[in-house]
């Protein structure tokens, strides 16, 4: 009787060391492909090279890249790694994009600037954009009578070949700076053209006051480029 019992619990002591998990640290045959799977640098979080974009189909970015995080009307949103870059598209084919000129886009927008003849910073100002294009327009959404809707946004425009598209520098009014500097501009644009003029954007439709607004944004820094622009047209 002693023998069966001391061999009834050697029994149940081995068949419940049996049935333990392994250690978090010991190998098992499914383990490694997990190690190696997780590992892999996801679509999203990978350099993507902008220039390919231009032209190519939506379908095609968003195999390399991952799903637009936004879609409103032809404007599609894209977290690539920490940066989120804007795409216009059309019938399917991307026809543009915007990247910030920020630290955490430079290994996207430096590319872009180089391939623009550009100062290769994120610090570039709009004078360092000028200088380095030559007869570039101002432009903007809106100087006088916005509204709440929506942060108006300066530009200068420098346009492309035919072979290539154009770019364009842009900051919307919402620190003082650049908001004075545009304000004391669209003043001198209602004292010579009154208020239709500025009301209806029609600095828009010449380069009467691209030479000022190149001097009034001079100054101040750059907070998006513009890739493939649709220009601003509400000209009469």
């Amino acid at each position: 009787m002693r023998l069966s019992a001391v061999a009834f619990i050697l029994a149940v002591a081995f068949g419940v060391s049996g049935c333990q998990p392994p250690a978090d640290n010991a190998q098992t045959g499914d383990s490694a492909p997990a190690s190696a799977s997780s590992a892999e640098a996801s679509p999203a979080t990978a350099a993507f090279d902008l220039f390919r974009a231009e032209g190519a189909q939506v379908s095609w970015v968003e195999a390399q890249i991952g799903p637009a995080r936004t879609v409103v009307a032809g404007e599609r949103t894209y977290d690539i790694g920490d940066c989120t870059v804007r795409m216009q598209a059309d019938d399917g084919v991307v026809t543009g994009y915007g990247v910030p000129l920020t630290a955490a886009c430079s290994n996207l927008v430096l590319p872009v600037l180089a391939h623009f003849g550009l100062p290769e910073t994120v610090e570039m100002t709009f004078g360092q954009f000028a200088e380095a294009r030559a007869g570039t327009a101002f432009r903007a959404d809106c100087l006088y009578l916005c509204g709440n809707a929506a942060d108006p946004w300066v530009y200068l425009e420098s346009p492309g070949p035919r072979v290539s598209p154009g770019i364009r520098a842009s900051a919307p009014l919402v620190e003082g700076g650049i908001i004075d500097a545009s304000f004391d501009l669209r003043d001198r644009m209602l004292a010579e053209g009154g208020e239709d003029y500025v009301i209806d954007a029609r600095f828009n439709c010449d380069d009467t006051w691209s030479a000022a607004g190149r001097e009034a944004l001079a100054p101040f820094r750059i907070q998006e480029i513009q890739v493939g622009y649709s220009p601003i047209v509400r000209c009469n």
